[in-house]
């Protein structure tokens, strides 16, 4: 051979083994550089992983919501199908319905719930629970590699055939048509790329994907898939793995799933945000029904007339998710999910979220296109006792910021706090005060306090005046016993007060503001304070006082099973109804209920008060959450 030749094949060779150990070495970054961890963790350790150890109980003698009930077992964590522990409840009359409209139910009998299973998401406003690969029905997946992926038991990861299928249609469309990618592939895109069309990310998809081919079983890969595909976003929950798909969408768990529903699953799957049943119903028809006759020409599915819906099952269908959306029902589970405070259990989260969320609706149609907000802080009457469940309505925001550092004007919400000491001054709630006008001659200029109200009598009993909220008494006693002692007495219960107090009466009135948190402290003392003088009926507290909902500022307000309850409450209302309060004391927990005007406040006033939107968040939840309702005591305030 000649050198010429010898030279030329050398410079071949070693060009060849050049590039090659170059293209390994891309090969070997672009398998380091991918977070096959990620992978990893996709794992799971069954169906069975619950958010608390710790079961649930509805008590006898509650009351719960059946169609709240009925949503949250979608998500616990029992071997018993939801449907069936309604059924099973049901035949052994465990539930009475009462009324005859409704689903309110009372519980003749205890009942026992597991806890809810966790969210595996990390994401925010996202929802996914993973299971094994054995727990997913088989029309699923044979359902997805018949569509999908049909050599997908037979490829490396890549599917040459399908490559060069798309490359020619892409050709001939004159754009992208078709990607030719297998599952494997698709799986790599959602764990570790992004969707941009760049031949860079599509080489690295390939490579990774074939390179997992090559460590895992296809039952691994179907398995990670399933769990971590996105499904579309119902209420603006992202919905991610097909345990979170059948439950957002049919309120079944995978199992629960028939074939026709199945292929909406999988048609959903082309492009959830194209066929999005709420908005695109016609498109997903149509490619459900292509989905569904495919897989039956192929002898995946058993095709049946009697399986396939009528044009008034879809409509029902969208019609039911549209009212879980407007309702926040998949929001309220997953703020459920995502608060790990312990002093409520998960289903009477749930029931709050859904009640804060009801009367949020309501707020809307009084104050449309305003910033509006709710938080709640409930927890133990007991000084010390740091077990406590917090709520705000927005969730983009930070809620410890809202509760602990946020302080709004408190209004009326202090005047049991102030009755409490003006009966330490040798005065009785039968005693007489009168409700004319009042002035001051402060430094700042004249002022007197007004009330809501002109048609007041002439003088009223101080219990008269603490039960319906009057402002006038309040300064009329105040000055009877001396703003100067009576700084004294409130300066260790009512943070920042402005002082000397005689020069700011208003405070008295409740031109104070406090957070969430120092006012649910201020009213333990108060609790404490109270429970020493004790509840007796013939010379009543102002704990006890206040604990006829009848008889309050709620009484225009209270619905007829709360109404016949005895809990301590305390309106109010303050900044033109910018600020709207109620306050709570039910003998086990002590609670402060907010709903506001965040923004701008330069609005006209509201039509909302603290009895139309505090309270009746706290009576729903009440009513709704089953927990037996009992007579207001002091037994949590003994000293072991």
């Amino acid at each position: 051979m000649r050198p010429s030749v010898k030279k030329t094949l050398f410079f071949i060779f070693a060009f060849s083994g050049l590039a090659l150990a170059g293209l390994m070495i891309i090969v070997l970054l672009v398998i380091a550089d991918a977070p096959l961890d990620r992978l990893e963790r996709v794992s799971t350790i069954g169906t069975d992983r619950k958010i608390s150890k710790t079961n649930i109980f509805l008590e006898k003698g509650s009351l719960i919501k059946m169609d709240e009930l009925e949503f949250y077992l979608q998500f616990y964590g029992g071997e018993k199908e939801p449907a069936r522990v309604i059924k099973d409840a049901l035949e052994k009359e465990t539930f009475h319905k009462v009324g005859r409209a409704g689903m309110l139910y009372s519980l003749n009998e205890d009942l026992e719930l597991d806890a809810p299973l966790v969210n595996d998401c990390d994401q925010i406003y996202c929802y996914q629970h993973r299971i094994n690969f054995d727990q997913i029905p088989s029309q699923f997946w044979k359902g997805l590699m018949g569509i999908e992926d049909y050599r997908f038991l037979d490829h490396f990861g890549v599917d040459i055939k399908s490559i060069l299928r798309a490359a020619i249609i892409d050709i001939i469309e004159m754009k992208v048509v078709q990607g030719g990618s297998t599952l494997t592939q698709q799986l790599v895109k959602n764990l570790f790329y992004s969707n941009e069309k760049k031949l860079s990310r599509k080489l690295k998809e390939m490579i990774v994907a074939i390179y997992i081919e090559s460590k895992y079983p296809k039952e691994n890969i179907l398995e990670a898939y399933f769990n971590e595909v996105f499904w579309g976003a119902l209420g603006s929950v992202r919905i991610k793995g097909i345990y979170a798909a059948t439950l957002f969408y049919f309120e079944k768990r995978p199992q629960e799933i028939d074939p026709y529903e199945a292929s909406i699953l999988i048609g959903l799957l082309k492009g959830p945000n194209y066929y999005r049943p709420l908005k695109h119903l016609d498109r997903l028809i149509q490619r459900t029904n292509v989905v569904y006759n495919k897989l039956g020409e192929l002898n995946l599915y058993p095709v049946s007339a009697d399986l396939k819906w009528k044009k008034e099952q879809w409509e029902s269908w969208q019609a039911k998710l549209k009212g879980r959306v407007e309702g926040n029902w998949h929001l309220n589970m997953w703020k459920t999910f995502e608060n790990n405070e312990t002093y409520l259990n998960p289903y009477e989260k749930f029931v709050f979220n859904q009640k804060a969320a009801e009367i949020m609706n309501f707020i809307k149609t009084r104050a449309p296109d305003q910033d509006m907000a709710i938080k709640a802080f409930i927890g133990s009457p007991k000084i010390g006792d740091e077990n406590y469940f917090t709520y705000y309505s927005k969730f983009e925001r930070s809620r410890a910021t809202a509760i602990w550092e946020e302080r709004h004007q408190v209004g009326s919400t202090l005047k049991p706090l102030l009755y409490s000491y003006f009966l330490d001054h040798e005065m009785k709630l039968t005693d007489a005060v009168s409700t004319a006008p009042v002035e001051l001659k402060l430094i700042s200029g004249n002022w007197s306090p007004r009330e809501a109200h002109d048609d007041l009598p002439a003088e009223v009993s101080l219990a008269d005046a603490l039960a319906k909220s009057y402002n006038r008494p309040v300064i009329r006693l105040a000055q009877k016993i001396g703003f100067e002692k009576l700084e004294k007495e409130l300066d260790p219960i009512i943070p920042r007060m402005q002082k000397p107090l005689s020069e700011y009466p208003a405070q008295l009135l409740g031109a104070v503001e406090l957070t969430l948190a120092e006012l649910h402290q201020t009213y333990r003392k108060f609790i404490e304070r109270e429970c020493k003088k004790g509840l007796e009926e013939e010379d009543p507290s102002v704990l006890y006082l206040l604990s006829d909902p009848k008889q309050t500022t709620v009484r225009l307000a209270v619905g007829s099973v709360i109404g016949k309850q005895r809990f301590f409450g305390k309106t109010g209302t303050s900044n033109k109804g910018f600020d709207n309060w109620f306050v709570f004391f039910d003998g086990v927990r002590l609670g402060v209920v907010w709903v506001g005007l965040e923004g701008n406040r330069d609005v006209k006033q509201f039509k909302l008060y603290g009895s139309n939107t505090s309270f009746k968040i706290f009576e729903l939840f009440a009513r709704d959450s089953g927990r037996r309702f009992g007579e207001l005591n002091c037994e949590m305030m003994k000293v072991p």
